[in-house]
Parts: structure tokens; C-alpha cells; sequence
């Protein structure tokens, strides 16, 4: 074999064996930083008592995180992580960090500690505390209502409850009680306005085949307007 192949044949053979090593060492890298992550939040979590569907008692990890005061109350707010079903035995989901699953609602003092929801299977986002105010979320003003997302049932039939399942726009009282869900589910909400005296709420969704915007009052969820502003998939 001439020198020059023998030479090229050995260059190959070791890039190969260098390309397989550096695979290798970014597999591990990313291992070891998925299960730091997992054993992180294990420890973070604690267990529970509960009963499964079939009335069976059985153990919840759940993790408490976020805690916030609700300005002009005195009530604290703590945000509970909890399992998602069908997706392993780890409170992480990666980067992102679990869903809030329910929300604690602590009196001042020696007051109660109000769990909103009586079971931790629902996905809650879009938590927003509302008040008089310009921007909507400014801890220095009174608030007057929680508005949050809710997720509670399974509707593209994928297993679990997510993100991508319809979703319910919710008002709760800053003290935890008094949860009114706004309207059926839908399939998006797309922005949320709160009007500068606080005392309603403007929420674009969409609902089926409908660009809907609706107004709410902030004191007792009742619905002032309604406009269709759009029809969407060409109907």
C-alpha cells in the first residue's frame, strides 16, 4: 500500500474513534445533568397520603415552591408541584420545571391554609395576580382577584393532562376562596387585559371556529360583553 493511503487510512480510522469518543462523552454529560436535575427536585419534594382511583391508599410526591404574598390581604400564595401522570416517577420535566398542580392559599397570622383545588391532577398556568393598576401585576397595588388557567380534563386523549389540553379561564378571590371558573373550555386563551381601576378583566380566546373577546367583572366573574371577532379555518 502506498505511503500516502496507508497515511490517509490511519486519519480516517482515528477521526472515526475520536467522533465515537466525543458522542460518548456528550451522552454522559447530558445523563449526568438530566438525573442531577431529577434527584434536585426529589429532594425538594415531599410524600403525601392519598387514595388512588380504586380508593386504594397510596403515597403523592408533591413540591412546594413559589411562595408569594397577596398585596393588601396579608395572604400568602404557594404553588404546588405534583407528578404528572404518564410521565414517570420524577417531579422534573426537564429545564422547565414542573406544572403547578394546585395552589395553597395561607391566612395571615393564625389563620387557615386554604388548598384551592382538593386533588393535585390538574395543570394550572397563566397565574396572574390582578389589580388597580396599568400593568395588572404590581406587587405595591391591592389585588383584587387571582385569575388563573386550568386544565382539568384530558382532551386529546394523549394520557395525560397538559398544556395542549383545552383550557378554562378561572377567577379566585386573593384569599383562595370563591374559585369561578369564566366560561366551558376552550381550545387557547391568547391574551389577557385588565382595565386600570381592576375592576374587569378582557380575555381573547379561541373557541372552536370563533376569535371570541370577552369581559369579565373582577368582583364576582360575571360576563359585561362579548364580540366575535373572527372566524378562522376559512368558515
Amino acid at each position: 500500500m502506498p505511503e500516502s493511503n496507508r497515511f490517509f487510512h490511519w486519519l480516517y480510522r482515528l477521526l472515526a474513534i475520536a467522533g465515537l469518543v466525543l458522542i460518548l462523552v456528550i451522552g454522559v454529560v447530558l445523563a449526568r445533568t438530566f438525573l442531577g436535575i431529577s434527584a434536585w427536585r426529589d429532594r425538594q419534594a415531599v410524600e403525601v397520603p392519598k387514595q388512588d382511583s380504586s380508593g386504594k391508599p397510596v403515597m403523592e410526591k408533591l413540591r412546594f415552591t413559589g411562595l408569594e404574598t397577596i398585596a393588601g390581604r396579608g395572604t400568602r400564595m404557594v404553588r404546588v408541584e405534583a407528578e404528572a401522570p404518564g410521565r414517570g416517577n420524577s417531579l422534573s420535566s426537564g429545564y422547565g420545571g414542573a406544572p403547578t398542580r394546585n395552589l395553597v392559599f395561607i391566612d395571615e397570622g393564625f389563620g387557615k391554609a386554604r388548598w384551592l383545588f382538593a386533588d393535585n391532577h390538574r395543570h394550572i398556568d397563566g397565574i396572574r395576580k390582578l389589580c388597580a393598576c396599568e400593568s395588572g401585576d404590581r406587587a405595591d397595588e391591592p389585588v383584587v382577584a387571582i385569575y388563573l388557567q386550568v386544565r382539568g380534563v384530558d382532551t386529546n386523549n394523549d394520557g395525560r393532562i397538559d398544556e395542549d389540553d383545552h383550557v378554562v379561564p378561572a377567577l379566585v378571590q386573593p384569599d383562595g376562596s370563591g374559585y369561578r371558573p369564566l366560561m366551558p373550555a376552550v381550545e387557547d386563551v391568547l391574551d389577557t387585559v385588565v382595565a386600570d381601576d381592576g375592576g374587569s378583566l378582557g380575555i381573547l380566546v379561541q373557541k372552536e371556529d370563533s376569535l371570541l373577546y370577552r369581559e369579565y367583572s373582577t368582583a364576582d366573574g360575571t360576563m359585561r360583553a362579548e364580540r366575535e371577532l373572527s372566524r378562522l379555518g376559512g368558515n
